[in-house]
């Protein structure tokens, strides 16, 4: 990763009051908030690399986090098979909300209108 990408990863973080500026502190957590941590992380890296990058400039704190919690309620992740899942689930959930908040539609929502007038 570049560092201007990190820094900029970083900033999103900062926003969204999930950065830990002292990593050690972490070994004072329980393991269910690391794992928490690490895959909110995880995220902010995913959508930041993805075409959705636009979006971490308006998600709220809140909106992350419900998202979030709402993943976490519909996909288990108990190993890394389904880590992938439970990004794709994250990654959509996100990409309506915002579209949503934005009044944007992608080209799948605007193809599924002109099939519902035929």
């Amino acid at each position: 990763m570049k560092p201007v990408d990190k820094d900029s990863i970083v900033l999103v973080l900062k926003r969204l009051d999930l950065y830990i500026e002292n990593p050690g502190i972490m070994k004072y957590m329980d393991i269910c908030v690391k794992q928490d941590y690490k895959i909110q992380y995880w995220l902010i890296h995913e959508i930041y690399f993805s075409p959705y990058k636009i979006f971490l400039n308006t998600i709220t704190r809140e909106q992350f986090l419900f998202r979030y919690e709402k993943t976490k309620k519909y996909v288990c992740l108990n190993h890394m098979s389904t880590a992938e899942g439970f990004i794709k689930y994250f990654m959509r959930c996100i990409q309506e909300e915002m579209e949503a908040t934005n009044k944007i539609n992608d080209r799948k929502s605007l193809r599924m209108e002109d099939l519902k007038k035929c």
